[in-house]
């Protein structure tokens, strides 16, 4: 029996399992598989692509067993020729994957310059078959507050467009045509966003102030390559930009020196932390708080250096910490990727 003697369903489903390079060169090989099967089957270039992301970047949880749809945004779609089909477009999209922002790298901060577990240790707080991969839930377990730390993602957001997947609830449309599976869709995306959910979490060394007399806190904000993970927040470098939970104000390029900016918050909030980058060359960092974007008089938006920021969260409070990238739907409204 020779290969195209298969039946166009068998051999898409054996596609599915392969990768991209086997099934592009049956493509050349194969007016079959060139004509017939990958038209007719786009779910064979969506599964590579699944693979692809999620070998780079956070599982897209339902996917692979049809519980979670994955579609291109309207925005994104609209690039693309109209004789491009639904399978090419996930064959050149599945190409230009590259990684980006998806889990708190907790041990780099234990590598940091005056890191000791006595006052600095970070545990993971999430199931354990996740735990190692994909850290995403975690929280301080030292011994005592006080001594400022940091946890940054494992990788920055690209400076130049790229290609993210942000998951969303469905949509009212989805609900009236029967389809109440939760979507994750694939942009074009010029800067990034990330949230943060806070909630209370029992430990033996808990209290409500720290040793220096200051209110437990935990800050969110954007930091570059050098910052130091342990001895500061973020917002106290030049180079860094903290919204921090216990005073509500902005911090950048100084410990002492925040300017008032929104809300102040703790347990049971969600703040936000996102960079926009303009066509032109401004770039701006933004914060959102139970989603709401956060504005002080002078707007929401705050001009800052166009460098691969990192997402990053400063601990000094033993509240449990979660991090989404996309893997969930946020809480802000992002709009169109």
């Amino acid at each position: 029996m020779n290969f195209s003697d298969l039946s166009v369903e068998l051999l898409a489903h054996v596609l599915s399992f392969a990768v991209s390079r086997d099934v592009e060169s049956l493509t050349v090989a194969s007016s079959v598989v060139a004509r017939d099967v990958l038209p007719s089957f786009p779910i064979i270039w969506k599964h590579i692509f699944c693979r692809r992301w999620e070998s780079l970047n956070f599982p897209l949880d339902g996917v692979a067993k049809g519980d979670a749809r994955l579609e291109i945004n309207e925005n994104l779609n609209a690039r693309f020729p109209s004789s491009c089909t639904e399978s090419r477009r996930f064959q050149l999209l599945a190409h230009a994957i590259t990684p980006v922002p998806s889990y708190a790298d907790i041990e780099l901060t234990k590598k940091a310059l005056g890191y000791s577990d006595e006052y600095h240790r970070i545990i993971p707080v999430q199931t354990p078959e996740l735990m190692e991969l994909f850290p995403v839930t975690f929280a301080l377990d030292g011994e005592m507050l006080g001594n400022d730390r940091c946890v940054q993602a494992n990788k920055p957001f690209p400076i130049s467009l790229y290609f993210a997947v942000y998951k969303r609830n469905p949509t009212n449309e989805d609900i009236a045509k029967g389809d109440l599976r939760p979507v994750f869709q694939v942009g074009g995306v010029r800067g990034g966003y990330f949230e943060l959910s806070l909630s209370k979490r029992q430990h033996q060394h808990a209290r409500s102030r720290s040793r220096t007399g200051q209110d437990a806190m935990t800050s969110i904000g954007l930091i570059e390559s050098t910052f130091p993970l342990v001895g500061k927040q973020p917002g106290w470098t030049r180079r860094s930009f903290g919204y921090h939970g216990d005073d509500g104000r902005l911090y950048h390029g100084s410990a002492f020196e925040g300017q008032p900016f929104g809300p102040v918050f703790g347990a049971g909030c969600t703040v936000g932390c996102g960079i926009r980058v303009e066509w032109g060359a401004w770039t701006y960092v933004f914060f959102t708080n139970n989603g709401e974007l956060v504005a002080d008089e002078d707007g929401a938006f705050v001009a800052c250096s166009r460098l691969e920021w990192y997402p990053a969260v400063g601990l000094d409070s033993y509240d449990a910490l979660h991090l989404n990238f996309g893997q969930e739907p946020f809480v802000y409204s992002t709009g169109t990727l």
